[in-house]
């Protein structure tokens, strides 16, 4: 990321003891089914490099910063603190405007696409800290994708200023961590919530392309930033590409497992 990677050569990243796992399981793609992170004791003394999935793009892990493990946009993060989360920290949001700007990544101009992150609201009472009626997870800028927490508890896609868009069938009520994903595949969205399908729908619509981008508010207006925390945010092309294999030792510390389905 421009000189603002992680460093995952150590043996044990800062923040995450040999007991931390994290498994993330979702059958929502015909090409991949599952990540797996396993227990970096296990990881200490690897020797080869591990090859990242084909097709992931993106993954901020949270460890005290806001890098991704890849090269991205460098990332700018306003108001927000870290503190222990699912896996190692998690970023921590809770005041207007707050989120973590990505600038304009060409990685996320696709119209299909999958986005992963581990959510935890602060309260019941509301998803976003300015009163919007969406906590935003990964957002981008006007006629761009925005993947959120309604307030209603349901998880949302839309394309972002229009009316339009597309919602879970299950609810995050709670103040607990649940793992959340969306899966634009052609016209076709689905939501997984905690390893399990739970709903989506038709939403034949095209995604803008090029605009600021942000984690936990909008990229372009700073609005909707979520109340919570937010961990290990990842993006996935679904289409698999030349491009798409990151395989590198800054992946030694994350041992990446990749499953075809049958």
């Amino acid at each position: 990321m421009d000189g603002a990677s992680l460093d995952l050569s150590s043996p044990r990243p800062e923040g995450k003891s040999g007991a931390d796992v994290l498994l993330m399981k979702q059958s929502i793609v015909r090409s991949w089914s599952w990540l797996a992170v396993i227990s970096l004791s296990q990881l200490a003394s690897a020797q080869d490099c591990v090859t990242a999935p084909k097709g992931l793009v993106a993954w901020w892990q949270g460890e005290g910063s806001p890098a991704s493990i890849f090269d991205v946009s460098p990332p700018v993060a306003a108001g927000v603190t870290y503190a222990p989360g699912r896996v190692g920290q998690a970023l921590v949001l809770g005041s207007n405007g707050a989120g973590v700007g990505l600038g304009a990544p060409a990685l996320l101009d696709v119209q299909d696409f999958t986005v992963h992150a581990w959510v935890r609201r602060s309260s019941a009472d509301a998803v976003a800290s300015d009163g919007a009626g969406v906590g935003w997870i990964l957002a981008r800028a006007a006629g761009g994708f925005g993947f959120g927490l309604a307030q209603d508890g349901r998880l949302q896609l839309q394309v972002l200023g229009s009316p339009g868009s597309v919602l879970s069938s299950a609810t995050i009520l709670d103040t607990d961590f649940h793992h959340v994903a969306v899966v634009r595949s052609g016209e076709t969205v689905a939501f997984y919530l905690d390893g399990a399908a739970v709903g989506g729908g038709a939403y034949p619509v095209m995604f803008g392309y090029g605009g600021q981008t942000a984690i936990g508010r909008r990229g372009e207006t700073g609005t909707g930033s979520f109340s919570g925390q937010l961990d290990e945010v990842s993006g996935w092309e679904q289409k698999e590409t030349d491009g798409s294999s990151k395989g590198d030792c800054r992946l030694k510390a994350a041992a990446v497992a990749r499953h075809e389905e049958a």
